[in-house]
């Protein structure tokens, strides 16, 4: 028998009652082949290596005895992490591992654990168990016969660079983490305690020499995470839309090309994933930020605050939905879900604008959804129920698209009963607005004439003559009158 064989009977030799009986439950608590718990419990009664093959005659495992070996050593040392401390990951089980091996004088064993703590350490980036894992080799070096003498000096040297290196990459990582932690702290609201952004720190960020580095300078998969999450952040910040989605899908590619990431920044994945939705939306990425919505909804499923977030960013820059299909879809998926959690939400997440933002919105969406029930009521509680005071130019539309389902309903008592209070309150709101005016005054001239077919050839040309007013444009972003028009002419000809 060999070293390897030795060592591992004097482990066995060396456990107490306790860790013995600890080793027997973890064995019936593990699936697998049980064989070589019969191998520990001879060894532990014969305390003899040379009797093995007599005693286990005919048995699979001794077909390779080193292998089966090896098998009853990583189990017994499974067990024992566990049982001294639970691990949260493989490298802590490995390291805790290498504790016990030499506590229990098993150097070779403790040796080759530690190589694969060091390489695991590496590849998942984790600097500071890599250290400590360098530390315990050179224990090991110095206190033992492990290796021949005139290898240690080389091996030692190795070890110096080895931490040299990672402690200049663990430095690289803390710069780009701490200065993205500076312009969380600036840029959040609920962090800070001024009313303002200061624009100086914003500036001197962005004149800190990690910032200005390019993203293939950085040396670890972690440090070019955060500093792609830094700069789309900060894009996002000053409204540079389409380089903060090249950024943050930088930082997502890195992210699917390494889970460790995943599990390591759980919530800089959420964000990242939220953040590229929003951007996806705004840069005409569209499909992309459906992709990326339904893997939000994936990873958390009760995300619709964060749906609304995305849809409340992106109006602030597009208001057309009714003209994409991504769009149309993300609004009514959320219209389904919030109806489950309205109060919660609405009532106690919102600020007064974002309700009125969300009523405006989901009413617009069920519209163009051909739900003109649905899109009153979501209308009416922009109206009816909220400050009227906050966009008054969403509660202008909002009567203006609800007054349109009233005439398409063809709900004539309705219109004469609103009509005075419609055209009063868009006269306040929006007195410069001539569309607006121009299809109220078209409504109401067809309902007194119900039986007549509408001329929306006449409307358009109205329309056309002074589309392109800036203020005009502005309009159709809130509600996008030329393709009602073409819906409309579209359902005639049927």
């Amino acid at each position: 028998m060999g070293k390897s064989s030795e060592e591992l009977l004097a482990f066995i030799l060396s456990l107490t009652p306790t860790e013995k009986r600890r080793i027997k439950q973890y064995s019936s608590l593990t699936g697998g082949d049980k064989e070589y718990i019969d191998l520990f419990d001879y060894l532990s009664e014969a305390q003899d290596l040379d009797s093995i093959r007599a005693h286990f005659e005919g048995r699979k495992f001794l077909g390779n005895l080193s292998k089966a070996f090896a098998y009853l050593f990583d189990a017994m040392l499974d067990a024992l992490a566990t049982f001294y401390y639970e691990p949260h990951s493989e490298i802590e089980k490995t390291y805790r591992k290498v504790k016990i091996s030499l506590k229990k004088g098993s150097v070779q064993k403790a040796y080759k654990l530690i190589q694969k703590g060091i390489e695991l350490s590496n590849e998942i980036e984790d600097f500071h168990f890599c250290q400590k894992f360098f530390f315990e080799e050179r224990k090991v070096l110095f206190n033992t016969s492990i290796i021949t003498p005139n290898r240690i000096k080389d091996r030692i040297n190795h070890l110096r660079q080895e931490i040299a290196r990672i402690q200049e990459i663990e430095k690289e990582f803390v710069e780009v983490t701490n200065l993205y932690d500076d312009l969380l702290l600036e840029i959040r609201s609920e962090y800070r305690k001024s009313a303002g952004v200061d624009k100086k720190k914003i500036t001197e960020i962005k004149q800190h020499i990690v910032f200005r580095k390019t993203f293939n300078e950085f040396n670890s998969k972690s440090a070019k995470l955060f500093y792609s999450l830094l700069k789309s952040s900060i894009f996002a910040f000053e409204g540079d839309y389409q380089n903060g989605y090249d950024f943050s899908i930088k930082g997502l590619e890195l992210f699917d090309q390494n889970r460790f990431l995943q599990s390591q920044y759980p919530v800089e994945y959420w964000n990242e994933l939220h953040r590229s939705s929003i951007f996806a939306f705004i840069s005409g990425e569209y499909s992309q930020g459906l992709a990326l919505i339904q893997i939000l909804e994936s990873i958390q499923p009760s995300s619709i605050e964060a749906q609304l977030q995305v849809f409340f960013k992106v109006s602030e820059t597009k208001l057309t939905y009714a003209e994409n299909p991504s769009f149309h879809y993300l609004g009514i998926e959320a219209c389904n879900a919030i109806e489950n959690q309205e109060k919660r939400l609405i009532e106690t997440l919102l600020s007064e604008e974002q309700k009125c933002k969300l009523a405006f919105l989901t009413g617009h969406f069920l519209y163009w959804d051909n739900q003109p029930k649905s899109s009153v009521l979501w209308i009416n509680r922009l109206v009816y129920r909220y400050d009227n005071k906050i966009r008054t130019d969403l509660q202008a539309f909002g009567r203006l698209i609800s007054f349109i389902i009233l005439f398409e309903t063809r709900d004539w008592e309705a219109i004469e009963n609103v009509k005075r209070g419609i055209k009063a309150f868009i006269k306040q709101s929006l007195p410069s607005t001539q569309s607006i005016n121009l299809i109220i005054k078209f409504i109401i001239e067809n309902a007194k004439r119900p039986n007549t077919n509408p001329d929306f050839e006449f409307l358009e040309r109205k329309l056309r003559s002074i589309e392109n007013d800036p203020q005009e444009k502005r309009a159709r972003l809130y509600f996008d009158y030329f393709k009602w028009l073409e819906k409309k002419k579209f359902v005639r000809k049927k």
